[in-house]
C-alpha cells in the first residue's frame, strides 16, 4: 500500500529520529526521482500535501538510509507505466530528533484555525487530546518555493489521528 495516498493525517508515534548525515550531505538527493528509490532507502511513510497545483502533486516524505532520517519535499505531475506517480525531490533536510513522548506530523496541521497542508510538526504527544497544541518545531513545506521553511512554533495545532480511538 502507497502510504503517500492516504486520506488521514500521518502520525508517526513513539519515533526517535537523529540526525546521522551533515545537513550538506543531503543536497545528493534533490533532483532525484522515485520509484524505485536508489539501494539503501527506505520511505518509511509520507503523505500527499494539499490539493494539485496546476497538475501537479505535492508530498512530505519519511525516508531513511541507515541510521539517517530525512524528510522529502517531493512533486509528481506523471505517472510510470505501472500507474504510479513518479516523485521528483525539490528538498531534503535532516528529519527532527524528537523523544519517545513527542511525535511527527506531516500534513493536516492549522496555523491559528486555519488548514494549512503544508505545516510539519514535532509535538507533544496527548493521547486525550483532539489537536495537539503543544508545539515543539515547525516546518512548512513550501510548494511553491519548493523549500522546506523553518516556522514559527505558535499558533501551530496539529490534528490527533489517535483522538477518540
Amino acid at each position: 500500500m502507497n502510504l503517500k495516498f492516504l486520506v488521514a493525517p500521518l502520525v508517526l508515534s513513539g519515533l526517535i529520529l537523529a540526525y546521522a548525515e551533515e545537513p550538506s550531505n543531503l543536497s545528493q538527493y534533490i533532483g532525484q526521482t522515485h520509484p524505485p528509490l536508489k539501494d539503501g532507502l527506505k520511505e518509511e511513510s509520507g503523505n500527499v500535501i494539499g490539493d494539485p497545483i496546476d497538475n501537479t502533486m505535492y508530498s512530505v516524505a519519511l525516508i531513511s538510509s541507515g541510521d539517517l532520517q530525512m524528510l522529502w519535499l517531493e512533486s509528481s505531475s506523471s505517472r510510470n507505466n505501472k500507474g504510479q506517480a513518479i516523485w521528483k525531490v525539490l528538498d531534503v533536510i535532516a528529519a527532527p530528533t524528537y523523544g519517545k513522548d513527542q511525535t511527527l506530523v506531516i500534513g493536516f496541521c492549522k496555523i491559528d484555525d486555519k488548514s494549512d497542508p503544508e505545516v510539519v510538526a514535532v509535538v507533544n504527544y496527548e493521547q486525550d487530546k483532539k489537536y495537539f497544541n503543544k508545539i515543539i518545531k515547525a516546518w512548512r513545506a513550501n510548494r511553491t518555493k519548493g523549500k522546506f521553511e523553518s516556522i514559527t512554533p505558535k499558533g501551530v495545532s496539529c490534528w490527533n489521528e489517535s483522538y477518540g480511538e
